[in-house]
């Protein structure tokens, strides 16, 4: 496993949700959160991961879950882009705020699968 650079403070993930399948994007979702925490030393605490906040907003519409997220961003020091942000109109919108806002933007690597596939049985 390679370490790869520490990340400070207070990381809001961002990514591409809709379109994809619930068990899809959490997965993806999950394996950032890893990533921080194991291989940036990002405290669990410190990591925002908005599958979590979506659970408790359910009957919410997507532009309220929206505006809520980009009032989570402005109190987080950083943004962990997932590679299929360019995708999703919710991700672009937070990126976009994050570098008003002055946020360290930090992206997964390439390497990394655009999708996680399910496998075939």
């Amino acid at each position: 496993m390679v370490k790869r650079e520490q990340i400070d403070g207070i990381v809001y993930i961002s990514g591409k949700m809709r379109g994809l399948k619930k068990s899809t994007y959490e997965a993806h979702f999950r394996k950032a959160t890893n990533e921080l925490i194991i291989q940036r030393g990002v405290h669990p605490s410190m990591v925002i991961n908005p599958c979590y906040i979506g659970r408790a907003l359910q009957g919410l519409s997507d532009e309220a879950i929206l505006k809520l997220d980009l009032m989570i961003l402005e109190n987080c020091d950083a943004i962990y882009m997932l590679n299929n942000w360019e995708d999703s109109h919710g991700a672009n919108e937070e990126k976009k705020r994050a570098e008003e806002l002055g946020l360290a933007v930090y992206y997964e690597p390439e390497d990394e699968p655009l999708e996680l596939r399910r496998s075939k049985r």
